[in-house]
C-alpha cells in the first residue's frame, strides 16, 4: 500500500529540510519544491547531494510514522469489528453481553516549523532557500556564484555586528565587559581576509588555464596577501587588482590584512613586522591591537568595493 502524508509549511510558504550529512537545517518554498524537476537536493551549507527523501526532518519523519501507525490501527480495528459481533447471553440470574468498541486511533503528529529569518534567492535559478547565516549552495542547482556568495557573507558579518544594537542596555554592557564585542569586531576583520582569499582562489581557478599547476608552485596562503594576489592576477590573468580600487581603499585593506596577521599569529600583540608593514601606525611594540566596530564595518565596505570593481 502507499499513502500520502501532508507536510505543513510555515506562514511564508517554506518547509524544513535537514542535511543527511552535516545535519544542518534549512528550508525551501513548498511551491518551488513541488514544481522542481530535480530528484535530488543539495545541502545549502555543505553541498552534500542526495535524494529529496533523504532530507526529511525529524518532525516530518515522526509525522509520517504517526500516519502509518494510525492507518495500521484503523485496519486492525476494522478487522476486529468484523470478527466480533454484539452478543448477549442469558442464564439464570446472570446475563453476559459482549460488544466491541474501537479505541481512539493514534493522532497525527503535528508541529510548528522552525523559523529561519534569512532568505537567499539563487542568482542562477531564482529559487529561494531560508537559511541560518551565509550559504554556499543552492538546494536545487548546487554551488552559487562566488561573487554573490562573498557579498552574502559580507552582509552576514554586518548583521552580526548590528546585533549588539538590539540588545537591552544592561545585556549590551555585560557583553562589552566580557569582551564579546571586541571578539566580534576582530572576527569580522579576520573574515575579510578569509573571504578575499576564497574569492581570489575560486576566481583564479575559473579564469586561468593550468591554474592548478601554477598554484602548486606558490605557497598555500598566496591569496592572503594583497600584493601577492595582485601579482598572480596581473601575471596570469591580465587583471590588476590594485588598479580596481582607489589608493585609499587599497591602503586600508593592506592595513587590515596586516592586523589580521597579527591577530591570527600573535594574539594581536604588536611586533616590529607589523610596524614595518604599517609605518603610519601609532601603536608600539608590545601593545595589543583593538579593532573597533567602525573599523570592521569600513573593512567590509572596502572588500565589497573591490568585488564591485569586478577585477
Amino acid at each position: 500500500m502507499s499513502m500520502k502524508v501532508s507536510i505543513p509549511g510555515d506562514s511564508e510558504g517554506f518547509f524544513g529540510r535537514t542535511c543527511p550529512s552535516c545535519k544542518s537545517f534549512f528550508k525551501v518554498r513548498v511551491d518551488e519544491f513541488k514544481a522542481a524537476s530535480e530528484n535530488e537536493l543539495v545541502c545549502a551549507y555543505c553541498g552534500h547531494r542526495a535524494s529529496v527523501s533523504d532530507f526529511i526532518t525529524a518532525h516530518q519523519r515522526e509525522r509520517v510514522v504517526s500516519a502509518a501507525k494510525a492507518y495500521a490501527v484503523a485496519k486492525i480495528q476494522d478487522a476486529l469489528g468484523s470478527a466480533f459481533r454484539p452478543m448477549t447471553s442469558h442464564g439464570g440470574m446472570f446475563s453476559v453481553s459482549i460488544e466491541y468498541k474501537p479505541g481512539m486511533p493514534p493522532r497525527l503528529h503535528s508541529y510548528v516549523e522552525e523559523q529561519v529569518r534569512r532568505t537567499v534567492i539563487c542568482d542562477a535559478c531564482s529559487r529561494a532557500a531560508a537559511v541560518y547565516g551565509a550559504t554556499s549552495f543552492c538546494p536545487y542547482c548546487g554551488p552559487r556564484n562566488i561573487r554573490v556568495r562573498i557579498r552574502d557573507e559580507i552582509e552576514a558579518q554586518r548583521r552580526a555586528l548590528a546585533l549588539f544594537d538590539q540588545l537591552p542596555d544592561d545585556v549590551r554592557e555585560e557583553a562589552r565587559a566580557a569582551g564579546v564585542m571586541d571578539t566580534a569586531t576582530a572576527d569580522a576583520l579576520e573574515n575579510v581576509v578569509t573571504l578575499f582569499e576564497q574569492f581570489c582562489r575560486e576566481t583564479f581557478e575559473s579564469i586561468v588555464t593550468d591554474a592548478d599547476v601554477i598554484l602548486k608552485s606558490q605557497r598555500p596562503s598566496v591569496f592572503q596577501s594583497l600584493d601577492d594576489a595582485d601579482r598572480m592576477f596581473r601575471d596570469h590573468a591580465g587583471k590588476a587588482i590594485r588598479g580596481a580600487v582607489s589608493s585609499d581603499v587599497w591602503l586600508r585593506l593592506n592595513t587590515a590584512f596586516a592586523k589580521r596577521h597579527l591577530l591570527t599569529h600573535r594574539g594581536g600583540v604588536v611586533d616590529q613586522r607589523f610596524l614595518d608593514r604599517v609605518p603610519g601606525s601609532t601603536l608600539a611594540i608590545g601593545q595589543r591591537l583593538v579593532v573597533t566596530r567602525s573599523e570592521a564595518e569600513t573593512c567590509l565596505a572596502d572588500l565589497e568595493a573591490l568585488l564591485t570593481a569586478g577585477f
